[in-house]
């Protein structure tokens, strides 16, 4: 996509530089609650006219003492109906002018609260939550959440309503890697313990939560099935040595001191398998 194609909001954006892709939100993500709340707002009229219509009919056989029991129903399913439309209109209306574009120098991301940029340097923090499902054995598709802060404490958060998010998201870790590697980096041989949420290093070890391992006691750290694990050198696992990589921020900045050893040499090692 040129510059002259881009919507508005994204064609002026001084300081960030060139456009590297444009994300629109995937159509599919906005027409679904479309159709989903018509087709629910058509059951909710029609079970409340059939209600109508069945006890007007009884009133004049059997008076009104037969309304009660005969609204029950089609009143419930009306009403339920009718929410559920109401909720699929706050989804459309939450994802309509849904878009983020990827730039040399930072991002922008439009919603209905208006345009959010933020530059590269300005981003502390990234999440990745991606999620591989099965039904009965089979695969049946994959969705991603990323929540990205700021140095402020803002979050954005991406996820599948956006085309091609796990590009973004891909772009958006390359351009903010290597500032938050060499920042973790020095961080670690000044000394310093290295938190990435409850994951905390340093040169003496390893700890998830309030738990701390020396890094002589630990054999290999390692991912399986988006969860990291740490392993005693006897084979065994740590009690509660695990985290979810949807809970770590900065999870390539974390695998890359691992994998340098931290400082220490031959004390352990990384092997990642998924």
């Amino acid at each position: 996509m040129t510059p002259s194609e881009l919507p508005e909001e994204f064609s002026s954006m001084a300081g960030f530089g060139e456009l590297v892709n444009f994300f629109p939100a995937r159509k599919i993500k906005f027409w679904l609650p479309v159709i989903y709340g018509t087709v629910f707002l058509i059951i909710s009229l029609a079970s409340f006219l059939f209600g109508i219509t069945m006890s007007s009919q009884e009133i004049r056989q059997h008076g009104t003492i037969v309304v009660g029991s005969l609204l029950f129903w089609p009143g419930i399913i009306a009403l339920t109906a009718f929410l559920l439309a109401v909720w699929m209109a706050w989804l459309a209306y939450t994802r309509w002018g849904l878009s983020a574009a990827v730039y040399q120098n930072g991002f922008a991301f439009n919603n209905r609260k208006g345009l959010h940029t933020w530059f590269w340097q300005d981003v502390v923090s990234l999440y990745m939550a991606v999620t591989r499902h099965y039904t009965n054995g089979i695969y049946s598709g994959t969705t991603h959440v990323y929540s990205i802060v700021n140095k402020n404490g803002k979050c954005l958060v991406l996820n599948d309503v956006i085309n091609k998010v796990e590009e973004m998201a891909g772009l958006i870790e390359e351009y903010i890697y290597s500032g938050l590697y060499s920042q973790a980096s020095q961080s670690y041989n000044s000394g310093k313990k290295l938190a990435f949420g409850n994951v905390i290093l340093d040169a003496g070890g390893i700890g998830i939560g309030k738990k701390e391992y020396a890094w002589n006691q630990v054999e290999r750290v390692f991912l399986r099935q988006g969860v990291l694990h740490i392993v005693r050198k006897d084979g065994s696992f740590f009690k509660n040595a695990r985290v979810r990589v949807a809970a770590i921020p900065n999870f390539r900045v974390l695998i890359s001191i691992l994998e340098q050893g931290c400082g220490v040499s031959n004390c352990h090692e990384v092997k990642i398998s998924r």
